[in-house]
């Protein structure tokens, strides 16, 4: 599997922990639908201006993993997700995965994060 990162300066003060609440709800539509993993996942209506992508997401966390993908795969389009994380010092950890790699987020994302910190100094 291949994953697509990128470690740069923050250029705002949420990553995507931050937006579910301050963001994304506010533009959830329809009910909520069972994820893989323990993730639930809720469309986000034409005004988000993210029509056609869901919103996968710990509910039982406090500081919750998520991830915004594609609805359903299109033929021109990898369906990859996509997850930021503020890991200190000004940067943000922007990943890409296979949607077909959802199921195994915590690996991944504990992967991601520690991968992360050894590039930022104490």
């Amino acid at each position: 599997a291949i994953l697509y990162a990128s470690l740069a300066a923050r250029d705002g003060p949420v990553d995507s922990t931050g937006r579910l609440d301050a963001v994304y709800a506010r533009f959830f539509e329809g009910t909520a639908v069972a994820g893989p993993a323990g993730l639930v996942g809720r469309r986000l209506n034409a005004d988000s201006g993210y029509a056609g992508e869901i919103i996968f997401f710990d509910p039982g966390s406090e500081a919750p993993f998520v991830a915004r993908c594609p609805a359903e795969a299109l033929p021109d389009m990898a369906a990859t997700c996509l997850r930021d994380v503020n890991v200190g010092k000004g940067l943000s950890l922007l990943y890409r995965f296979d949607k077909s790699l959802l199921g195994d987020w915590r690996i991944i994302d504990d992967a991601m994060t520690k991968l992360a910190a050894g590039f930022v100094a104490p």
